[in-house]
């Protein structure tokens, strides 16, 4: 299915989702469980594979969506404006919780945290710069990157006589009647200009009729002679590409490059950390949480925000105000974590960073002590601990690796750094 620019108007004989919104949020960052109340209807929407299918949804957003073609067909949209190739519209989906896992599977961010069964919003904005020049663009069939394939489609929206002045205003191409003598000698032609061309500088059209006279394609003139670098069939390199940009003033990339934005107004996501790397923990059993089959549950970390914006080639920009880790048991270890405060980071898009102030326990040892620099996700939790009592030292060192950690000390005896991998 190719992805189209439609009127709005078109819609309205399109298959819609009847939608519950959810505004005000019931918030206990101790317990780290958020609710959204008081529900508004929305009218009918559009489903939103009606703009895009699923395939090309997944290439732009590189991200894994949990529930794959399934959940992207539950997607309505509204809001929808167009302007030249792009389009703004707020995604909306009635599934909770609506996630995107990371491309390596190293952590998932929940978009509906606070959200029971009930829709969410995010903005979105497609880009498709090629297609407001030629907008009946096939973006569903993707053209090979070669210098012939982009400069034929550039040709198509650019004027020949303005490709020949920015060759000659950044090319270094000898003088006129020198550049006329290698287009001679290349293509085996006579082509001559009048000296008064030549001297008021008029001598575009006269060349452009002349390489039609002899019959040599201003495509084939334009690759052969200043932009190819070698004769061999081959895909776009640095030294075509600059040139390329340069001559049609353009960056070619981008040109011929889809990409989305999303971003959410929402104060709350949820960091999904996996079950075999974190597991919710029982304080009152004081063992990890299973359902009616036995399974561990996974631990949703609820993150507050101020900024959540993913775009295609730059990833997720994420600004933490700050987090809820509830207590959770690293692996079946029997080591118990949690933290509630601020000074955290996503690093990379695929880690979450606490730099100070984790509780760390082990319930079954009465041990109670501070980590920082915590790094978690689905495969890897390491850090720092700082021991307050020097007789926790030899007790947690000989259960973090009787548990499988890796431990080792820093400069300061006081300073243990563990690891625990997956």
């Amino acid at each position: 299915m190719k992805v189209k620019i439609l009127l709005l108007g078109i819609f309205i004989a399109y298959a819609c989702a009847y939608l519950v919104a959810q505004k005000n949020i019931t918030v206990d960052m101790n317990a780290c469980t958020c609710q959204k109340n008081e529900p508004i209807k929305y009218n009918y929407l559009p489903r939103f594979n009606r703009l895009t299918d699923y395939k090309m949804f997944s290439k732009l957003i590189d991200w894994k969506l949990a529930g794959g073609e399934e959940t992207f067909n539950g997607f309505a949209y509204k809001n929808l404006q167009t302007l030249n190739s792009s389009w703004n519209l707020t995604l909306v989906s009635f599934k909770s919780p609506t996630m995107f896992i990371h491309p390596e599977d190293s952590i998932s961010i929940n978009i509906t945290p606070c959200s029971k069964n009930v829709e969410f919003e995010i903005g979105s904005v497609i880009s498709r710069p090629i297609s407001k020049y030629i907008p009946n663009f096939d973006w569903e069939n993707e053209i090979e990157p070669t210098a012939k394939n982009y400069v034929n489609i550039l040709l198509k929206i650019t004027k020949p006589k303005s490709v020949l002045f920015s060759i000659f205003m950044y090319s270094s191409t000898g003088g006129i009647e020198s550049f006329i003598d290698t287009i001679n000698q290349k293509y085996n032609t006579n082509i001559k200009l009048e000296y008064k061309e030549l001297e008021t500088g008029q001598f575009f059209d006269p060349l452009l009729v002349a390489l039609d006279k002899n019959n040599v394609p201003f495509e084939d003139f334009l690759l052969n002679t200043f932009i190819l670098t070698d004769t061999i069939p081959h895909i776009l390199n640095i030294i075509e590409e600059s040139k390329i940009n340069l001559f049609f003033n353009t960056n070619v990339r981008n040109l011929f490059t889809q990409s989305i934005g999303l971003w959410s107004n929402s104060e709350f996501i949820g960091l999904i950390i996996d079950a075999n790397m974190l597991r919710k923990w029982d304080d009152i059993e004081n063992k990890a949480l299973t359902d009616s089959l036995g399974n561990y549950s996974s631990t949703e970390i609820l993150v507050n925000i101020s900024k959540f914006r993913f775009e295609t080639q730059k990833g997720i920009n994420l600004q933490i105000k700050n987090i809820c880790l509830p207590k959770s048991e690293i692996g079946g270890t029997g080591i118990v974590i949690d933290y509630s405060g601020e000074n955290v980071e996503l690093l990379n898009s695929s880690r979450l960073v606490i730099h100070s102030g984790v509780n760390i326990s082990i319930p079954k040892e009465k041990i109670n002590i501070q980590a920082e620099n915590v790094n978690i996700n689905n495969k890897v939790i390491f850090g720092d601990i700082m021991f307050s009592e020097k007789k926790n030292i030899n007790k947690t060192i000989h259960y973090f690796e009787e548990k499988g950690l890796k431990v080792r000390f820093k400069k300061k005896i006081d300073k243990m750094h563990f690891e625990y991998r997956l």
